[in-house]
């Protein structure tokens, strides 16, 4: 839960320790950390961007390779694919955490209580700050590109994400009807599985499995299937066949090559790909 401690660690732009990949020279190698068993067996990466602000605690946290140390002010930056624990190891001291799944225009967040082999999500809320997640992806883009010194990158991106959490605090203080709540609204909600639609149509189904999709939305599996139907009027799967019906004639209309719209529409092969449109055959016949 949300106390003045939180806040301060929101707003003190002073406890700011950014971690990210560039810092190998900071971490422990996996091997030799604690919980290394653990560790090996609860890995997780996604096809989005995520950062993590430790709020409470000094759960150490891996990134890579590396496992780093933590305090209050912490931030870790997980980028596109970038390997970090899926969950806490069992001999986490208590903590809280705030997760920020990153749009192109937003930003999803979950406040993560845990303690020991145990967490769970208390809150959950969903800020559209379009400029500034725009310009938190532009710097973060110069970063992994390697054309901004280390440095330089780390205290853009915290300046950048220091006004985000600014924005957090000001829309709580501003309205109390908004955010920082434990159950979002119907309309936060619908605002949420908008953007996992937007992900869905940019990517034509790529990446695009259900704990990844549940995950981006910080709901678990069952809870954002029902959302999905409730708010796209169909199943998941459904929808990445309409949106996958639409490219592959775009496609084909661009006289590509059936490899280059196999891999474009996500599929391992060209057999892959022609199973696909028999099954759309199929249930049109069914029709």
């Amino acid at each position: 839960m949300f106390d003045s401690d939180c806040y301060q660690v929101l707003l003190d732009w002073r406890l700011r320790r950014i971690i990210s990949s560039l810092d190998v020279d900071l971490g422990l190698p996996l091997s030799a950390a604690a919980g290394y068993s653990w560790r090996r067996q609860h890995r997780d990466a996604h096809p989005f961007r995520e950062a993590v602000l430790v709020l409470r605690g000094l759960a150490s946290q891996s990134l890579g390779d590396f496992v780093y140390e933590s305090g209050p002010g912490t931030l870790f930056l997980y980028d596109y694919f970038e390997t970090h624990d899926l969950g806490y190891p069992p001999e986490s001291p208590p903590g809280t955490h705030l997760w920020l799944r990153i749009f192109p225009d937003s930003v999803n967040c979950s406040l993560v209580d845990f303690s020991h082999d145990s967490y769970s999500t208390s809150q959950r809320f969903f800020y559209r700050f379009s400029e500034l997640i725009r310009q938190l992806h532009q710097t973060w883009d110069d970063g992994a590109r390697k054309q901004l010194p280390v440095a330089i990158f780390k205290a853009k991106i915290s300046a950048v994400l220091n006004l985000i959490f600014a924005e957090m605090v000001q829309s709580k203080l501003g309205n109390q009807e908004q955010g920082w709540k434990q159950s979002p609204s119907s309309s936060q909600q619908k605002e949420v599985i908008r953007e996992v639609q937007k992900y869905l149509e940019c990517n034509c189904g790529k990446n695009s499995d259900i704990e990844t999709l549940s995950h981006l939305a910080s709901y678990s599996r069952p809870h954002f299937l029902r959302l999905f139907q409730q708010y796209s009027g169909c199943r998941v799967h459904e929808y990445i066949d309409r949106i996958r019906q639409q490219r592959f004639q775009l496609l084909r209309e661009q006289g590509l090559a059936m490899k280059v719209i196999a891999a474009e529409l996500g599929f391992a092969s060209n057999a892959a790909l022609n199973h696909w449109q028999k099954a759309q055959c199929d249930n049109k016949s069914v029709d």
